[in-house]
């Protein structure tokens, strides 16, 4: 009997390495995320404690201001930045898991493929292993009646 050879193996083998793919970069947007989301609460720390801050020394006052609002300011341009990159991150994420999800329904799809033609592959050799039977009977039959 000849074994089961499905004829689309290949395609399906290369919808596996495409959802192993997706795979990792859904897992490497997600790391992405996480960082850039860590990133933006320490400079949201970094504001807070700039914003805490009461000691304010006794001499060059306005310069001290002048020197605290332009720090605030790019503090807070950080912050849009990073609230951007976090957008940004996001969008990202959310096209890695559309590809996961197709590469996952094309998987899918073969797999179903695969299972129909094995079933029909079953039948015939069902079909096969039973005209073989009925020969060795027919033969046995033929043989006991000629004795």
């Amino acid at each position: 009997m000849k074994k089961f050879d499905f004829t689309m193996q290949s395609i399906l083998n290369v919808n596996l390495t495409l959802r192993d793919v997706a795979m990792s970069e859904v897992a490497d947007a997600s790391q992405r995320l996480e960082s850039e989301k860590a990133e933006l609460s320490r400079v949201m720390k970094l504001i807070q404690n700039e914003m805490e801050q009461t000691q304010i020394p006794s001499t060059n006052y306005a310069s001290y201001l002048m020197q605290r609002e332009k720090f605030l300011k790019r503090l807070r341009d950080l912050k849009y930045h990073q609230e951007c990159n976090i957008e940004a991150a996001e969008k990202m994420l959310e096209k890695a898991k559309r590809k996961l999800r197709l590469a996952f329904v094309e998987v899918r799809k073969m797999e179903k493929a695969s299972e129909r033609q094995r079933q029909k592959w079953e039948i015939e050799l069902k079909r096969e292993e039973q005209g073989i039977n009925d020969e060795i009977g027919t033969t046995r039959s033929y043989q006991s009646g000629t004795k």
